[in-house]
């Protein structure tokens, strides 16, 4: 049990991070464990204040979102999600069984303070486990034959991985 008491605690008081010093339990609401200083840190699923942000985000999709969404994504065997919040980051798409993040990137991500964000984002989900892959808006609206085909073999890589991993877990779409 986490020397906190229940995760409760962690939620009432708000804290994204609280630090355990025995085992697993207090994972019961869920949540991601990372190890820090031989401990282990229990951080919330999302931020709940993002979820107004999502929500707007995916109402408003831009061209290259709706094109890759509709033309791929939404039908595809593996379910993917818009604008999933995981921690303190909304990413584009999401594929939980292949733990897959695919983020599109605009000129914003081109700028210094844009790469620099996109390099603390992409550590921060690697950490977790994520395998994170960016396109450029160009690569969609030019190429997305090619897109499609690097995300499918990016799934097909993982398949022995989250057949072992997530063997409670149905790969398919239901």
């Amino acid at each position: 049990m986490c020397s906190f008491g229940k995760l409760g605690f962690v939620e009432m008081f708000g804290f994204d991070e609280i630090k355990c010093v025995q085992s697993l339990p207090c994972l019961k609401g869920g949540g991601f464990c990372v190890a820090k200083d031989g401990g282990i840190v229990i951080e919330r699923k999302y931020n709940k204040d993002l979820v107004l942000t999502a929500k707007m985000l995916r109402k408003n999709m831009t061209k290259e979102e709706n094109h890759l969404w509709y033309d791929f994504l939404r039908k595809n065997e593996y379910k993917f999600i818009r604008q999933k919040i995981i921690g303190r980051y909304i990413v584009d798409f999401y594929c939980a069984q292949a733990k897959l993040v695919i983020e599109l990137d605009g000129a914003q991500h081109y700028e210094e303070k844009g790469l620099k964000k996109d390099e603390e984002r992409t550590k921060y989900l690697n950490e977790r486990g994520f395998t994170v892959v960016r396109f450029t808006n160009d690569e969609i609206l030019s190429d997305i034959e090619s897109v499609i085909a690097k995300i499918k073999r990016i799934i097909d890589m993982q398949k022995d991985i989250m057949t072992d991993s997530l063997s409670e877990t149905p790969l398919l779409r239901r």
